[in-house]
């Protein structure tokens, strides 16, 4: 049996991409930091991240040395970035109803973990 987390985790990602609220597409939410971690929207204004703020496409995350990041994304994939590292977003696509899509990510510097979720299905 499956746990319920991925689930409800995937379910709240998925209320937050809801049309219309925004100028760039939401991929997910951050549900976990580690001090400090800073995110940069596409043509936006940097931002430290905290649990609960959305994620966009080509969305730069910079962490120092006491920093990570967690991130969930619409279809239950999850990325975690360790401490000094830099990770861009670059294409995230999902269909919840075909649920079918396809991600690209920039390592620029640092680690990471990544669980691939749905999209890692197909």
């Amino acid at each position: 049996m499956k746990s319920a987390l991925p689930l409800s985790l995937l379910s709240a990602a998925l209320a937050l991409a809801l049309p219309g609220q925004g100028a760039f597409a939401r991929v997910g939410i951050a549900s976990v930091v580690e001090g400090e971690p800073i995110g940069l929207p596409p043509g936006g204004t940097q931002r430290v991240l905290r649990v609960g703020i959305d994620m966009n496409a080509d969305e730069k995350v910079t962490t120092k040395a006491d920093d990570r990041a967690h991130l969930v994304f619409l279809d239950g994939t999850s990325l975690t970035i360790g401490p000094d590292s830099e990770v861009t977003i670059d294409k995230y696509v999902y269909n919840p109803e075909k649920k079918t899509g396809e991600m690209a990510l920039k390592v620029q510097r640092g680690m990471l973990r990544f669980v691939g979720g749905v999209i890692s299905k197909t």
